[in-house]
């Protein structure tokens, strides 16, 4: 037993000396942060099982890409700063992710994508950098450790591809599910670039007043549901004729239909059948990455 308070004792004094405060005021304080991390989608392509589940019930490690981001902060108070982040990165998924028992028709709809992923966006930190240090009279202190949460909007870039005959082919040009055609007046061109809404949650670990560190969680809802060029049914092949070139139509008529790769050559699918689900796309991120405050000024 005495063995036993000795070391809560010892325990007690390491985190002290952890958590213990620091003298210094971050009001007016710009600072820098660099992230590296990886992404997961969650759209129409892939997920776990069955027709599709919303955000994590749907997570699949083998869509696993990485992704590295940089930010600049501009802190107005202790408690709130506002944030500037540009990253880059990648995403994927294939409806061979799915086990071989799945009997939702998305593994044998067989569609894949993966695509380039370029995101700017603004919006407001909030960070919880006091704790209660009951040594000091219970005065609320600046602490080593705290969390923050983050709230934005941001535009980002995406080019979704699917691989045929060995190469990746940019299928946004192909209108795989009648994408401006006049025939489906309610599907749209979707344009490269559109908004976002980031949110996340961090946890943050300040070596000095200007070097820290942190993890952070950030989700992301798209405007589009169409990241990987799926989210409607499928249509009449008959139309690529029409909108498309000799070689277009060739390469259109294969990617918007690929049942038949598994089915000795023959679909299963029909115009009108569901090809994906109308749920705006979103991906998530677990990032690491180094806080440097540009300069500080501390209490006298």
């Amino acid at each position: 037993m005495p063995k036993l308070f000795v070391f809560l004792y010892f325990l007690f004094l390491h985190f002290r000396g952890v958590t213990q405060p620091l003298d210094v005021n971050y009001s007016g304080v710009w600072g820098f942060m660099t992230q590296a991390g990886v992404n997961w989608f969650f759209g129409d392509i892939g997920g776990i099982r069955g027709v599709g589940q919303p955000f994590a019930k749907d997570w699949n490690l083998k869509g696993t890409t990485p992704n590295v981001a940089a930010s600049v902060l501009y802190n107005a108070t202790n408690r709130m700063a506002f944030r500037l982040q540009v990253s880059a990165g990648s995403l994927k998924s294939d409806d061979k992710y799915l086990p071989l028992d799945d009997n939702s028709g998305r593994r044998e709809r067989n569609l894949n994508f993966r695509t380039s992923l370029f995101e700017a966006c603004a919006g407001v930190q909030l960070n919880y950098r006091y704790f209660v240090d009951y040594a000091v009279d219970n005065e609320p202190t600046i602490g080593r450790f705290y969390p923050h949460a983050f709230v934005g909007i941001g535009l980002f870039y995406a080019n979704p591809k699917a691989l045929y005959e060995g190469s990746w082919v940019a299928l946004r040009p192909l209108r795989t599910e009648g994408q401006g055609m006049a025939e489906y007046p309610d599907r749209k061109l979707v344009k490269p670039i559109n908004l976002y809404f980031p949110v996340s949650l961090g946890l943050n670990y300040n070596f000095n007043e200007g070097l820290g560190m942190h993890l952070e969680c950030m989700w992301r809802k798209s405007s589009t549901d169409y990241v990987d060029d799926v989210s409607a049914r499928y249509i009449n092949p008959a139309l690529f004729d029409k909108y498309l070139t000799p070689e277009q139509t060739k390469i259109a008529r294969a990617l918007h239909d690929r049942s038949g790769e598994l089915n000795n050559g023959r679909s299963i699918n029909k115009e009108g059948d569901i090809r994906g689900l109308p749920d705006k796309d979103s991906w998530v991120s677990f990032n690491l990455g180094i806080t440097y405050n540009l300069w500080r000024k501390k209490y006298y």
